[in-house]
Order: C-alpha cells, then sequence, then structure tokens
C-alpha cells in the first residue's frame, strides 16, 4: 500500500478560510528579516502572499550583519509597543550576532505570534492559551487531517532541536505525551525505529529515508535546505523506499504552507478575542 501523501496547500487553504470568515484585526504585523538572506525573503513573501488574502498589513525592517543585539532589541520593542502593531515576526535566520531570546523577550507575549520569547514557550508545559508556535499548530493540523492526535501513538521521535521547530515541539510534546525521543546531531538510526510517528527538523537535505523508520511510521517533515538550487527536506521522499512508510508530507508543498497559515491562526486568536 503506497503511502498517505500530505497536500499542506490543501490544509493551508482550509485553515485560511476559516480566518477569512473571522473578524480582521486592525493594524500591522511587523516583520524583521535579515536583507541579506535570500531564504528569508523568499519565506517573507510567502507570507505577505497570505496576508494580502486576509487583507492584513505586514512592513518589512531590515536587519544588518552591523545591528547590535541592544541596537535591535530597541527597535522591536519601539515597533512592537506601538498601539497600530498587532504581531511581531522575527524572521529566523537573523544574523549569527543576533540573540534570538534576548530580542523576542521585549515582544509583548499577545504581539509574538512566532511563539519565541521565553513567556511563551514557558507556557507550553501548561494548558491554555491561544499562542501556540506555528510548527505546534501545524502538527496537530495535520494529525487532524487523518484523524489522530499524538495520543494515537505509541512513540514519537524528534530529530532536530531547532528555535522553530524541535525545540517548542519538545517542549510542548513533553506535557502531552509520555514516550519522547529527542534526538540531535550524532543520533543512530537505528532508534528511529521504536517510534510510529517521527518528526524532522534538522535542515539536512535527504538524511533520513522509508528504510531509516518502522514499518508505516508517519514522517511529519519540518526540516527544508536546498541542494542543487532545489528546495529539499530532511526526509528521501524520491528513495525506492519511500512505500516502506504509513504517511509522509513532500518538501515543498508539504508543512511549509501550513506553517504560513498557522502564524497567522495566532495573530487573530489573540486580536479578536
Amino acid at each position: 500500500m503506497r503511502p498517505i501523501v500530505i497536500d499542506g496547500k490543501k490544509i493551508a487553504a482550509e485553515i485560511i478560510n476559516v480566518l477569512k470568515n473571522t473578524p480582521k484585526p486592525r493594524g500591522f504585523v511587523g516583520v524583521f528579516l535579515n536583507t541579506h538572506d535570500s531564504a528569508s525573503e523568499s519565506f517573507v513573501k510567502q507570507k505577505e502572499h497570505v496576508a494580502r488574502e486576509l487583507g492584513i498589513e505586514l512592513r518589512q525592517y531590515g536587519v544588518s550583519e552591523t545591528d547590535s543585539n541592544d541596537s535591535l532589541r530597541k527597535r522591536v520593542r519601539r515597533i512592537s509597543q506601538s498601539k497600530k502593531c498587532i504581531g511581531v515576526i522575527l524572521q529566523l535566520p537573523l544574523p549569527r550576532a543576533c540573540n534570538i531570546s534576548y530580542i523576542a523577550n521585549t515582544i509583548p507575549p499577545h504581539k509574538d505570534i512566532d511563539c519565541l520569547s521565553a513567556r511563551n514557550v514557558g507556557s507550553l508545559l501548561q494548558s491554555g492559551g491561544n499562542i501556540l508556535p506555528p510548527a505546534v499548530r501545524a502538527l496537530r493540523h495535520i494529525l487532524k487531517s487523518q484523524n489522530k492526535t499524538v495520543q494515537d501513538f505509541n512513540s514519537i521521535a524528534i530529530v532536530g532541536q531547532g528555535t522553530l521547530v524541535g525545540k517548542p515541539i519538545a517542549v510542548w510534546l513533553l506535557g502531552n505525551h509520555p514516550n519522547i525521543h529527542i534526538f540531535d546531531k550524532g543520533f543512530s538510526k537505528d532508534d528511529l525505529k521504536k517510534s510510529d510517528l517521527i518528526i524532522l527538523g534538522a535542515g539536512s537535505a535527504g538524511i533520513i529515508n522509508g528504510g531509516d523508520v518502522s514499518a508505516d511510521a508517519w514522517v511529519i517533515d519540518f526540516g527544508y535546505s536546498r541542494q542543487d538550487e532545489k528546495l529539499m527536506g530532511d526526509f528521501d521522499s524520491i528513495c525506492e523506499s519511500v512505500d516502506h512508510v504509513g504517511l509522509y508530507t513532500p518538501t515543498p508543498g508539504g508543512t511549509g504552507p501550513i506553517l504560513v497559515a498557522s502564524l497567522f491562526e495566532n495573530l487573530f486568536s489573540t486580536t479578536c478575542e
């Protein structure tokens, strides 16, 4: 039996249609991005597209290698505290010298729609709250599309501990599932076969294929990187062993569109209460 292939664009369209029928928040979303990173500009364009669909204004603020932590923090604070600002996006990666937590912690929690501040990350261990990391929302949407929840899996493996995917999903799952395995660099692929849900966020093209996981395991791939000018995920969906898995998300067209839609879910959930 061939695996289920998740159509991320379809799921994202369903989320956006719900938001279109929700009262629109008034104000603008500030986006801080590294102006010398082409990938960041590409991702912001995706967010701009959804913002236009929803009638939301996005304002871009460039960040350069010459910006210090303190100067950027002051800029983010000034913009985020504006009454007209309804949300702030720190488009990662920012320049290497930037301390993401230090900068994100200056954003009011209800405007931190990427869920990067310490207060919002800490609240993941508690029930309730409207702000969830977009990766967590995306994971839940994918499982819901198949009438599943994380509790339907015996064991969950997370590969990669990045700020936007691995870490927030791990923190959230610690409060929602008893059997979590967290891996970073240097892990043994044999360990993945102990889990029936694999969440990838390492950002290393094709490091996992169907033969590396247990039969019929589900693979949710948030990882992305460019190889020969092509966008690739952590999961090798071209390998013949792809039929070994029960479900996977392709790259592109899998988790990416859902992540963007989930970001705007956070925006609407905090401004339209």
